[in-house]
């Protein structure tokens, strides 16, 4: 109904200028005829910016709305809270590659579409189209391996790796000592699933 509306003054707005300015035609004012015609010019495109506007946001919505794909690539590398740089250099491009995918001022290939959803675990339907969630469900395997190769990245004596070598050369009973603490400090109940 709004749209309806927004339309229907659009069409009302340029009638009445286009009588506006047949009627000033007949004057010999050159200054009012350009400033009427103008005036129109500026009336009918400010109302389709609105109504595009409106229309824009009445599909957002919906649900019918969708990010286009450099939207989607800006928004999936703000919440993994990268830098152009950083992100870039996961995906093995350059920055400037990726500043251009983001503006819309190139499209990437297939490689580095299927390359973003390897290194960050991106569902590919929802990079390439905006439907489904962004990052595909990930289980306990997938986390252990995804730290595994995060800690193969990283120095031999970084706090991750010294913790899990610690967490290597527990003992059982050390083991079942680290489960009851954990199992007190997130307030669970003492029975092991």
């Amino acid at each position: 109904m709004f749209i309806f509306l927004v339309y229907s003054f659009h069409l009302a707005t340029c009638f009445v200028f286009s009588v506006a300015v047949s009627t000033i035609i007949s004057l010999n004012s050159t200054f009012v005829k350009f400033f009427f015609v103008f005036l129109g010019l500026f009336v009918a495109v400010s109302t389709f910016l609105l109504t595009y506007s409106v229309r824009r946001c009445i599909l957002f919505l919906k649900g019918g709305f969708k990010l286009e794909l450099n939207e989607r690539i800006k928004k999936l590398r703000r919440s993994l809270d990268l830098t152009q740089q950083e992100f870039a250099e996961k995906i093995g491009i350059k920055r400037n590659s990726l500043a251009n995918y983001e503006t819309g001022r190139n499209t990437p290939i297939d490689a580095i579409l299927i390359s973003i959803c390897r290194e960050f675990n991106v569902n590919e339907e929802w990079l390439r189209t905006g439907t489904g969630e962004m990052f595909l469900p990930t289980d306990r395997k997938s986390d252990i391996a995804k730290l595994t190769k995060q800690l193969l990245d990283e120095e031999d004596d970084s706090f991750k790796n010294r913790f899990i070598s610690m967490l290597a050369n527990l003992s059982v009973e050390e083991w079942e000592f680290l489960e009851r603490r954990a199992r007190e400090l997130c307030g669970l109940d003492e029975d092991i699933d």
